[in-house]
C-alpha cells in the first residue's frame, strides 16, 4: 500500500472539513493529536469520486462504490483514528508536538558544529588584526567586534550542545526525545539558559562572557558606541561613560574560550 503525501492528505483533510482532538491521558499528559479519518463505506459516491480526484485515480464515472473505496485505499487512505504519537507520517499542521520546532533546529545546528576552542580562538584572532592593524572604517570595526562576541556566543551554545550529544538519547520515547531537544534548544537561546544547562553538564559555574555589556550595545544600537584611537567609547545602563582598549576585548575573550 502506498502512502499519502503531506500535501494530498492535507488536501482530503480540508475537503472533508476533520478536525483534530488532542490524546492525554488520566493525569493529563498529552501525547499528541489524532484524527477521525471516516470510513469510506460510509461517504457519498460524490465525496469518494473528490478524494480519488485528489489522489490522482483515473476512474470511469460509473465506477461501482466498493471498487472505488478499494482503489482510494490502496493509494494509502486509512481509516478510523490516527495518533500523532510515534507518527512521522501525521498531518504536521495539526500536530500537538511539531516534529522540527525552531528550538530543535536550534539544538541540531550546534550538536553537528565541529568548531573547537582552537578554532574560535584563531578566529578572534583573525578578527583581532582586522580591526586593529588594517585601515577599516569605524561601522566595519564596530560590527567586527560584535562578530567575535557571536562567535564566543556560538562556541558556548556547540560546547554544550557537543557534551549532550555525547549523551545517547536514541534510545528514549520520540515525544520524550522531541521534548528534550525543545527544552534544550530553548535554553541556547538565552543567557540564563546557557548558563543552566552548562551548570548541570560539567557541574560548575558557567563565567560570564567579558564585556557583555559592549556587546548587547553593539547588537542593539551600534551607532551609540564610537571608536576613538585604539578605544571604543559607550555609555553603560546608568549613563557612565564607559571605554574600553580594543586590543583587550580580543585578548578577555581568549581568555574566556581558554578558561571553559
Amino acid at each position: 500500500m502506498s502512502i499519502i503525501n503531506q500535501e494530498k492528505k492535507e488536501e482530503i483533510y480540508e475537503f472533508l472539513e476533520l478536525d483534530h482532538d488532542i490524546e492525554v491521558n488520566k493525569d493529563g499528559f498529552v501525547f499528541g493529536n489524532y484524527i477521525e479519518w471516516p470510513f469510506l463505506n460510509r461517504l457519498k459516491i460524490e465525496d469518494l469520486k473528490s478524494i480519488a480526484t485528489i489522489l490522482n485515480i483515473t476512474f470511469d464515472e460509473e465506477i461501482d462504490k466498493e471498487e472505488l473505496e478499494n482503489l482510494i485505499k490502496e493509494e494509502g487512505y486509512e481509516e478510523g483514528t490516527e495518533y500523532e504519537n510515534g507518527n512521522p507520517d501525521f498531518l504536521e499542521k495539526n500536530k500537538y508536538w511539531p516534529s522540527s520546532s525552531e528550538d530543535e533546529e536550534e539544538y541540531e545546528m550546534y550538536i553537528n558544529d565541529s568548531y573547537e576552542s582552537e578554532d574560535v580562538i584563531s578566529t578572534i584572532r583573525e578578527i583581532k588584526n582586522e580591526v586593529t592593524n588594517k585601515d577599516q572604517d569605524e561601522l566595519t570595526k564596530k560590527a567586527l567586534i560584535l562578530s567575535a562576541f557571536v562567535y564566543t556566543e556560538s562556541y558556548v551554545k556547540t560546547l554544550i550542545g557537543k557534551k549532550i550529544y555525547a549523551t545517547d538519547i536514541n534510545n528514549i520515547d520520540n515525544l520524550l526525545k522531541s521534548m528534550l531537544k525543545s527544552y534544550i534548544g530553548q535554553n541556547l537561546k538565552t543567557t540564563r539558559g546557557r548558563s543552566e544547562l552548562y551548570k548541570k553538564i560539567f557541574n560548575k559555574k558557567l563565567p560570564k562572557i567579558p564585556n557583555v555589556e559592549l556587546r548587547n550595545i553593539l547588537a542593539h544600537d551600534m551607532e551609540s558606541a564610537s571608536i576613538f584611537f585604539d578605544d571604543i567609547n559607550y555609555n553603560d545602563k546608568d549613563g557612565t561613560s564607559k571605554k574600553i582598549d580594543i586590543e583587550n576585548i580580543f585578548d578577555e575573550l581568549e581568555d574566556f574560550i581558554k578558561e571553559i
